[in-house]
């Protein structure tokens, strides 16, 4: 199955645009998980139960608006890129390979813009599974919720960084700096309530 995919990806040469969009909502996701959470946090509510559903609420719309926005987008220009090969070609090419490309592609890029972000909420979110099963006490889940955070923010800069062919650390403290900006905005939530 995943070479099929590695396949489709190659000949509509989509395999950067699936790459972008995971890297840009994985970075969405564990922004969004983070603000919810401090934002939670910063208004005095300290229940792991309703920071839990509140992250996976968050996961779940994200993974739907993802998917969706994305699967909608890809099949107009895959749709208009198809009929610009057929215009070329002077036939159908629906049912060669570059039709089914041309049809798997859309879901393929949407499935992944819309599950990356969901899954770097949820990762973000294991030491609040961890306390509601009673295996880490709840004075530890923020600490360790925002550990997480910021690793996984460090190591998508390193990511870029490897991409870009250019600092590695450089690129990781970048994101980690962006980081710490949208958490030291979402802390001031407090003092609109």
């Amino acid at each position: 199955m995943f070479r099929k995919i590695a396949e489709i990806l190659r000949l509509s040469e989509a395999g950067e645009i699936a790459r972008r969009y995971f890297i840009i909502n994985f970075f969405d996701g564990i922004l969004t998980a983070l603000g919810v959470i401090i934002g939670i946090y910063a208004v005095g509510i300290h229940d792991i139960q309703i920071i839990t559903a509140a992250v996976i609420g968050a996961a779940i719309a994200m993974f739907v608006s993802g998917f969706s926005g994305a699967y909608i987008s890809e099949r107009a220009e895959k749709a208009e890129d198809l009929k610009r090969i057929e215009r070329a070609m002077l036939r159908k090419m629906g049912k060669t390979k570059i039709g089914e490309a041309a049809r798997k592609v859309p879901f393929i890029v949407a499935f992944v813009n819309g599950l990356s972000p969901a899954i770097s909420s949820i990762v973000i979110i294991i030491p609040c599974f961890f306390a509601l099963a009673g295996l880490l006490q709840e004075a530890y889940v923020f600490p360790f919720v925002l550990t997480i955070s910021f690793s996984l923010l460090f190591i998508l800069g390193i990511f870029l960084g490897r991409i870009a062919k250019e600092n590695t650390l450089f690129f990781g403290l970048k994101t980690l700096i962006i980081g710490a900006v949208a958490a030291g905005l979402c802390m001031l939530v407090k003092f609109l309530f």
